[in-house]
């Protein structure tokens, strides 16, 4: 997927709750959550757990642009439907 650095990417799941969601990149755990701001190009997953069972998706971030100074980013959100790739 492409996008910008630092915009907030939510990652909608879906199931029986309660669903944990996690984001990992390398096998990194960078947060317990549905969205996240990535600052990094790179592979990523997605996992969410839930009491049936648990999904992985996996994903690959690249940046449009040429360069990014993080003290002017402004927080925007990126809907991310990692089942459309």
């Amino acid at each position: 997927m492409h996008t910008l650095p630092g915009y907030r990417m939510v990652f909608p799941v879906t199931g029986t709750p309660p669903i944990q969601t996690v984001i990992m990149r390398n096998d990194t755990i960078l947060g317990d959550m549905e969205s996240v701001s990535l600052y990094e190009e790179g592979n990523y997953s997605c996992v969410a757990n839930g009491v049936y069972g648990s999904d992985r998706k996996n994903f690959t971030v690249t940046f449009k642009g040429k360069t990014f100074n993080i003290s002017e980013q402004k927080p925007i959100a990126y809907y991310v439907d990692i089942n459309k790739q």
